[in-house]
């Protein structure tokens, strides 16, 4: 893995924790203050602790296509939840700071009370970033109170304020269609650009 020119390399972790954190150190790797016990308490990852760190934010950088659970949604009020589980079609919210498991596969799992369900047409991505707690199991093993938390870089989303009915003249579906600041440019059935828009 090339490393960042900006690295500090006096950071005690320069050889472990790869460029997955941000951190006053040296932005772009990890220090002991940026990991924390169940308690809350401020305590220091192991060698283990980092390699999985490291290899599960690999693997959640990987998904680029729809929002991530563990990932924010800004309100219109200006206040953010976080997505908590995802569908289909669409993605649930409600997250609170701290209930996301970061899983072997790069994904977490929420536990904790869910929102109804969004539709992934009516989110969209912005470019505001915003740190989030998750945690795993220290050097992965599996025991009560034995969660070791980080705070890590997730994506920010709004809603789609505007909604467009749009009448396809080719294939005569009519549907919702959401946008930001545009029209619709064609069907969503059939791709078609002869529609008509309402």
């Amino acid at each position: 893995m090339m490393l960042k020119k900006r690295v500090n390399k006096d950071c005690k972790y320069y050889k472990v924790c790869g460029s997955a954190l941000q951190c006053k150190n040296c932005k772009g790797y990890t220090t002991k203050k940026s990991a924390f016990d169940y308690y809350g308490r401020p305590t220091e990852p192991s060698k283990k602790d980092l390699e999985i760190l490291k290899e599960r934010l690999k693997l959640f950088n990987t998904f680029d296509d729809v929002p991530r659970v563990g990932d924010y949604l800004k309100l219109k009020n200006g206040n953010y939840t976080r997505f908590t589980h995802g569908w289909d079609t669409g993605i649930q919210v409600g997250g609170g700071s701290s209930s996301y498991y970061f899983n072997p596969s790069g994904t977490f799992s929420y536990s904790g009370s869910l929102d109804p369900a969004i539709e992934y047409k009516r989110i969209i991505k912005t470019k505001e970033k915003r740190s989030g707690k998750i945690w795993f199991f220290k050097d992965d093993w599996a025991m009560a109170h034995n969660g070791i938390y980080f705070e890590i870089e997730f994506r920010v989303y709004k809603l789609i304020e505007k909604s467009y009915e749009v009448e396809c003249l080719d294939c005569k579906e009519v549907g919702f269609q959401y946008y930001d600041n545009q029209e619709p440019e064609n069907c969503s059935y059939c791709e078609s650009k002869n529609i008509k828009v309402k």
